[in-house]
Order: C-alpha cells, then structure tokens, then sequence
C-alpha cells in the first residue's frame, strides 16, 4: 500500500523561492529543516514574514500543490544540469585567455596572482584562529578577497591557477580552500557566469569547509584512516559551517548552498540531506567538483597527492553517477589534457611547465623551459607558446611528448615560482606566506 510519504512526494514541485505566494503549502526545503526558524515540517505561507524568511533562507523549496492555492501549474520536468533555471551556464573558452610570452609582463601577472592569494590564505588563517576561539567569521573580508581573485581571474587565469601549485601538507585546509575558490572561479569565468555570480560562487567556494574548524582537531588531522565514528564527526561540517554564516543577511543563497550540499551527489550518496539529481543546484555541482579535484591532486595527513592527470580521470568515472556529466566533462574541458602546473618532456628532448593554455590548440600549450635536452639548467627561463603559427613553418616543432613526475626530477616547483616573481620590478624577495610555508 502506498504511504502518505510517497503520495506527497509523487505531488511535489520544486519552485524557486521568487515565485513563492502566499497560500502555497511548503512541504520541503533544500536545507534541513533544523536550520531553518519553522517549527514545523510542512506549512502554507499566511504572512508576508514567513514569505520573506524562506526568500532570504533557501534557493528553492518543494510544495504540495494540493494542500495549498496560488501553485504553478504542472509540468513534466525536463532535467538540464549544465542549464538550471537559476543559473544558465554555457561554455565560453575566449574568456580565458593565454599568458604572454614576453618575460616581464609574464613575471608581473604572476607577481600580482602571487599577492592576491597570499592575502587569501592569511585571510583563511586568521579565520581559523577565530572560530577556534568561539568568534565569528568577518564576511566583509571574505568577499573582498573573493573580489580580488575574481579580477585576477578575469585579468589573468592562467596566473592564478598556477598558484594552487603552491601546497602544503600541514596547511591543508586553508590552502585547499583557497585553491577550490580560485579553481571554481575559473571554471565559473569559462562557464560564462557574470561578475555578481564570480562572486557568489567564489564565496563559497572560499567558505565551503569553514565547518571544518567545528570538528575535533585530532578527527580533522589524523594521519590514519577515519573510523565510522570519527567519519560521521567529520560529515557534520558542511551543516557546522552552513550555522556559522547563517545569521549573516549579506551571503548569498547560493553561496550559503555551496557551504550546506558541497557533500551531495546525484546518486543520492551524499551527504548531509541525500539530495538526488535535479535538486543540487549548479553552483554547488561547480563547486562539489573542484573540491575533489583539489583533493586528489592535493598532499594530505592521511595520503598523497595524485597527478593532475590522474584526478581528472577519476572525476570522469564518477560523472553520469555521482556527479553532473556535462558538467565534470566542461570542467575537464577548461582544465585541458595538459593542465596548468603540469611538468612534461617535449619532443625536442627538453624538459618544460604548462603555464598557460591555447584553447583552440589544446595539444600545443604554452611552456616554460626547466631543462635543457642534456638535462642542464637554461641560463634564462624562455617561455615558448607551442601554438604559436611561427612554429607552422617547421617541420621540427616541439610539441608535448609526455608527462613527467617532477619530484623524480627533483624539481622544486613552488621555487621556481618564488624566483619569477621575485625578479618582477626587482622586488629582492618573495611573498612573505611563499617563504614562510617554503613550499
């Protein structure tokens, strides 16, 4: 026989928080309703209050279109991930444009990157702190530092995403968050998302494991494997940071989602409400698919990290079940079969690093040159644009014979970082966090 649940949940409609009315009977929210002022789980609207309170609080909300007046009419929902109403997306490469290949110019993009995120993370370190002795988090700066990298990306994403090269195992958090905040709003500017929407998804983004800072220390920072007890501890952070920013009126309902469902998936697995397809929204997907990415390419207590590569790789067998498939395919798409950071060998015998992208060449990124064929430091960093159409009239152009694992060739990355920028307008030293974390 059917139950009274499974015949309200055969009726719901989903209807966005905009096109709420008074008469409607709310029957669900997309947040527990534990973090909601409701009492009660199912409701009409009778006030103009509780209208604006679901406005302020959800994205969208289910209801009962038999149990309340003022419903939509129904319609056969058609699922379109990459397209939710709320939020149209499409894939726009141009906006991600190529780094130069004149030294100076190359050196100040990344000199300014290199600022932005040393704010960032001393932002999110401050942020730690405070929580950790029961205080607030200052919004107000988190949105000026997410200000701040959305005009970097939008001025120089290829700078921007080589600094999430710059990782360190016992900073985990706070350099993941920074990392996942710069890698969305990249995504985000080639999705073709405006500048008001850069900065709610790189809000949270930013914010998204601020829950963490809630959950014992010895959980979050355990070298081993999580027991089932200490594992259910640490699936409570997106609801400890989804409290932590509600009272603020001045985040975004859609950055709020990012921090409560970065957890959920598709298939229903997630975590914490078990949200299924068509009721994450897509800038939580965005985000839900960047944090992986992060996370597999990332060194923590309890693993290393692995190729970018490799990450890619596996986002890709998880799309279609647990996460969005057109989306995981654009995201792959913007990051490109050679990612940023990535260390190869080029045809020519010598050794290089992707440092900037050619969308319409996507096998012929642009380069700069770490060894010579015999191995040899080069007495000058050159950086090379592979599609280039000078190359077109040589039969010998070099092009990307393989990818290489740059700690066999004890490369020092995040060095090779430090020495560009420093060189910029002859500032003697780098970014203070670059030295400090020596990563």
């Amino acid at each position: 026989m059917e139950t009274r649940d499974q015949r309200e949940s055969t009726r719901m409609l989903r209807v966005q928080v905009d096109d709420l009315k008074k008469g409607m009977y709310v029957c669900q929210l997309d947040r527990p309703w534990l973090d909601s002022p409701f009492l009660l789980q199912g409701f009409p609207i009778r006030t103009d209050r509780e209208l604006e309170a679901l406005r302020q609080l959800c994205v969208y909300v289910f209801i009962d279109p038999e149990r309340g007046h003022g419903a939509p009419a129904r319609t056969t929902p058609k699922h379109t991930p990459a397209t939710a109403p709320s939020l149209e997306v499409r894939e726009n490469p141009a906006l991600l444009s190529a780094p130069p290949t004149e030294p100076t110019r190359f050196r100040q993009q990344l000199d300014r990157a290199a600022r932005v995120r040393d704010r960032s993370h001393d932002y999110l370190r401050r942020t730690m702190e405070q929580v950790q002795l029961g205080q607030g988090v200052d919004t107000d700066e988190a949105r000026e530092m997410v200000s701040d990298l959305v005009e970097q990306v939008v001025e120089a994403p290829s700078a921007m995403v080589w600094m999430t090269q710059l990782r360190k195992r016992d900073a985990y958090t706070s350099i993941h968050s920074v990392n996942v905040c710069i890698l969305a709003l990249t995504f985000g500017r080639y999705m073709g998302l405006d500048t008001t929407q850069l900065n709610t998804l790189g809000l949270g983004a930013l914010l998204h494991d601020i829950g963490k800072l809630r959950v014992p220390l010895e959980v979050l920072n355990k070298p081993g494997a999580l027991n089932p007890e200490e594992f259910e501890l640490m699936k409570t952070h997106p609801v400890q940071g989804h409290r932590l920013l509600l009272e603020d009126p001045n985040i975004p309902p859609a950055a709020l989602d990012a921090v409560l469902h970065h957890h959920e998936r598709n298939d229903g697995r997630g975590y914490p409400d078990r949200l299924g397809e068509g009721q994450i929204p897509v800038m939580t997907q965005m985000v839900s698919i960047v944090d992986i990415y992060d996370a597999l390419c990332s060194h923590r207590a309890y693993h290393d990290g692995i190729s970018a590569q490799e990450a890619l790789s596996r986002l890709y067998n998880m799309a279609g079940t647990g996460l969005d498939r057109e989306l995981v395919q654009a995201f792959i798409r913007c990051v490109g079969i050679y990612p940023i950071g990535a260390v190869v060998e080029l045809t020519t015998g010598q050794v290089a690093v992707i440092v900037g992208l050619n969308e319409n060449q996507k096998l012929r990124p642009v380069v700069m040159l770490l060894l010579e064929a015999d191995h040899h430091t080069p007495c000058a960093r050159q950086l090379m644009n592979l599609g280039s159409d000078v190359w077109r009239q040589h039969k010998d152009a070099p092009a990307v014979r393989r990818v290489l694992d740059p700690d066999e060739l004890h490369l020092d990355m995040a060095g090779l970082i430090r020495e560009q920028i420093s060189r910029d307008n002859g500032r003697p030293h780098a970014p203070a966090d670059l030295e400090e974390l020596k990563l």
